[in-house]
């Protein structure tokens, strides 16, 4: 049982039987202390597929399923053909902590880089 759900299996046929007997959804949710629409769910799981519909679900997302074909889904888990010009070793190696870029970058857009 899903640890804050107020009402077990058993307390969900407990609940359709009352309803089965004439029980209003109201009526018997304040009974059982739980709301209206849930009382309907479980009601409308049992109409559904009888006991096996007031079993718990699991909560856990189901996954979506995989888009493209297959050489599509291939090609983006392959690494990229050529080595990009702005990542690796190469360009850290090319990186120069003293130079500053601020004052070219201010100038191309006609700005003062102070």
């Amino acid at each position: 049982m899903h640890r804050n759900a107020p009402l077990t299996p058993q307390g969900r046929f407990r609940l359709c039987q009352m309803i089965e007997e004439g029980w209003t959804i109201a009526s018997s949710a304040e009974s059982m202390r739980i709301s209206r629409q849930t009382t309907h769910k479980w009601w409308r799981r049992y109409q559904e597929a009888g006991m096996a519909g007031l079993e718990d679900r699991s909560s856990k997302a189901t996954p979506l399923p995989e888009q493209g074909t297959a050489e599509d889904r291939a090609a983006s888990r392959s690494p990229p053909s050529a080595p990009s010009a702005w990542t690796g070793p190469s360009s850290a190696a090319s990186w120069d902590p003293g130079v500053d870029a601020a004052p070219d970058f201010a100038a191309s857009r006609g700005e003062s880089a102070l």
